[in-house]
């Protein structure tokens, strides 16, 4: 377990110029030491820069992400953005083009290509020098306004306005159906969605900061999970709503005619860590088997209706004694059970003292849904085909609906040999789908 990160900060002034620091050994990029972060959530270090240095800055975007395993440490270079704050005597500017002999070449070149893109179209608007001007004339006054996230999924900030804390998030063109169903969610169901307060961007009204990891309580789990068959059962009659609001449909059909990708060499390419030979062989075996458990989910007949896509105990917000589930960029019109196998999937690292907690919380949701099938119906489809199913439906939905439009496409390549992985792990689990 990575405990450690070291975080470099290629710090920009408004011209793209470059503010190095003088080392022992010359000039070098200046870098803090913190403790482990995902290297999306860039307030670490952000705060990291302003104790160290004096600066004020945000983060554009992280560019490079290492691992040293011997070290227990990782390292992330972010591109920063100066907004104030003296320079300290060690550093200096320099142009793209006079960049210090003393930095090795490669890296100088890196640099350069960095700096190339703050102006390609291709790229979000946070991710160039004028995004926060931007920012700061559509959010208006203000008393205080802190960034908490930037990767190309979204660009998340804190701020302090009228007295009051609010949440912005900032999303890309393929989840732009983010704010529009937010706020119709938080219309439809004021107790379990961020209020949003503004018809033209997702400024959301304080949720609360006390996620449901916090209370690893096994019955409120489930609970959650009710609620959240609950939320689907009420939708299924607002599918033509949801469509019209830019939710994708996703219906079962959709994975059956692009399951063959696991037959695709390139598929098991992608990300840094990729299938080895031996899990794609197994992959490509498998795919009559996943056929077959796609015929067992729509035999039960259950309609589509809204899934949340990557519903994990850290959406799920305790806000007094409501759940307030967040973050609907991933959500589709598709099959409801995807949701449980999405929150069960880790269960054993959220909930470690609980192992009978994905058997109850399962069973607590579909009991939800026993006007269609007998609850031990229901439960062996899960078991069997749902499970493995889903995974497949993720791995699916970012080869062809999220990577092709990510201009940094690393940042969430690694997403589908994990739910992979997720795939054959659920088949390795019940082991009679060998001759199933």
């Amino acid at each position: 377990m990575l405990n450690k990160q070291r975080d470099l900060s290629l710090i920009l002034s408004a011209k793209a110029e470059v503010l190095l620091q003088r080392g022992d050994a010359g000039w070098q990029i200046p870098f803090t030491s913190n403790p482990f972060h995902f290297w999306q959530s860039v307030e670490w270090v952000n705060k990291a820069v302003q104790e160290a240095f004096g600066l004020h800055v945000i983060t554009l975007r992280c560019v490079r992400v290492e691992f040293d395993e011997a070290a227990q440490q990782r390292e992330c270079l972010y591109l920063q953005q100066h907004l104030g704050g003296a320079i300290p005597s060690d550093m200096a500017w320099f142009s793209a083009n006079v960049l210090p002999d003393g930095l090795a070449p490669a890296l100088r070149e890196e640099i350069v290509g960095w700096l190339a893109t703050l102006d390609d179209p291709a790229q979000p608007g946070w991710y160039r020098l004028d995004g926060y001007n931007a920012l700061v004339q559509a959010v208006g006054v203000v008393d205080h306004l802190e960034q908490l996230r930037s990767w190309e999924r979204s660009s998340v900030w804190r701020l302090v306005q009228h007295g009051e804390t609010r949440y912005l998030k900032i999303a890309p063109t393929m989840f732009a159906h983010e704010a529009p169903l937010t706020r119709w969610l938080a219309g439809r169901f004021p107790q379990h969605f961020p209020h949003v307060l503004d018809d033209n961007m997702l400024l959301m009204a304080d949720y609360g900061e006390i996620g449901l990891a916090a209370r690893p309580d096994p019955a409120l789990w489930a609970r959650t999970m009710v609620k959240m068959a609950e939320i689907q059962r009420d939708l299924i009659s607002e599918t033509t709503t949801l469509e019209n609001m830019g939710v994708p449909v996703r219906p079962l059909s959709w994975i059956r005619e692009r399951a063959n990708f696991l037959l695709t060499d390139a598929t098991y390419r992608i990300g840094d860590h990729t299938i080895r030979s031996g899990e794609a062989a197994r992959l490509r075996a498998s795919v009559p088997t996943l056929l077959r458990l796609l015929d067992d989910i729509e035999a039960l007949d259950i309609p589509l209706t809204l899934e949340h896509g990557d519903l994990w105990s850290g959406q799920i917000m305790m806000h007094g004694r409501n759940l307030i589930f967040t973050d609907w960029s991933d959500a589709t019109i598709t099959h409801p059970f995807f949701s449980l196998e999405f929150f069960n999937a880790e269960l054993a690292n959220d909930l470690p003292d609980h192992p009978d907690a994905a058997e109850q919380i399962a069973s607590a949701y579909l009991q939800m849904w026993t006007a269609y099938a007998p609850l031990e119906r229901l439960q062996a489809v899960y078991r069997r085909a749902v499970r493995a199913v889903s995974p497949l439906y993720s791995a699916l939905r970012y080869t062809h609906d999220i990577l092709p439009h990510m201009a940094q496409r690393w940042e969430m390549h690694n997403m589908v040999p994990y739910y992979l992985r997720h795939v054959l792990r659920a088949l390795a689990d019940d082991p009679q789908l060998s001759d199933y």
